[in-house]
């Protein structure tokens, strides 16, 4: 699912004050959620 190794998941506050979740991948630093991409779900029945 992830390219990296995980250590944690974070939560953090973007620029803008808005609560987010991060991975944080060690050495890499954090990915915020914006920046992390799934992929396409089906519709729920």
């Amino acid at each position: 699912m992830a390219d990296h190794d995980i250590e944690q998941l974070v939560v953090t506050r973007s620029e803008l004050g808005d609560v987010m979740l991060a991975l944080d991948e060690g050495p890499l630093g954090l990915t915020p959620a914006r920046e992390m991409s799934a992929a396409p779900r089906a519709p729920a029945s």
